[in-house]
């Protein structure tokens, strides 16, 4: 059987497979099911470049981007996020990272990197995405495949405004992240 494919017969004597799939079938075909992805903006608006992620949300929900999905503001993030991954085959993270440490403008890596880490350091406003997989995990429920989205900046002050650097590279940051959106919902 292919991936993102569903087959039944509904002749009553066979099971439905299913592989994390929503069943959407009719008769003895082949449909294709869409995973439903969730594109999640973190950030403070209140306190410049780490607003970032608020900033993109603006600028993407203006472009075309596939049906399946769903753009949220998580703000700061924190056990909100928790709810609000639930019913979601992908995920991706977009968020302000602070850190002298980058060279390149974006970093985009899944939660098994964070293994590898100290955990606290790549942390969601309060909670780190370690705890957002174990608090699902502990609840019972499904944990979407996770792709964070990290946006380097060099400073977090309080205005609110992004920085002029930051603004000059927001058009190769913003094609970059629609780029990664239509991959993921593909």
């Amino acid at each position: 059987m292919q991936a993102g494919y569903q087959w039944r017969c509904d002749c009553g004597l066979h099971r439905a497979v299913s592989i994390g799939f929503q069943p959407r079938i009719s008769g003895e075909i082949l449909i294709p099911v869409k995973k439903k992805v969730l594109v999640l903006f973190l950030g403070n608006i209140l306190r410049g470049d780490d607003g970032v992620g608020i900033e993109l949300l603006k600028r993407i929900s203006q472009s075309e981007i596939p049906e399946n999905v769903v753009l949220e503001e998580g703000s700061t993030g924190g056990m909100i996020l928790l709810g609000l991954m639930d019913d979601y085959d992908s995920v991706i993270i977009v968020d302000a990272m602070d850190s002298t440490d980058l060279k390149q403008d974006i970093i985009i890596f899944d939660p098994s990197f964070i293994q590898d880490t100290n955990e606290r350091e790549i942390s969601l406003h309060s909670i780190s995405i370690k705890d957002i997989v174990r608090f699902n995990q502990a609840l019972g429920e499904r944990v979407p495949k996770i792709t964070i989205f990290g946006i380097r900046i060099d400073r977090i002050d309080e205005h609110i405004g992004l920085s002029t650097e930051l603004m000059n590279r927001l058009s190769f940051i913003e094609d970059r992240l629609i780029h990664l959106i239509r991959e993921t919902a593909s």
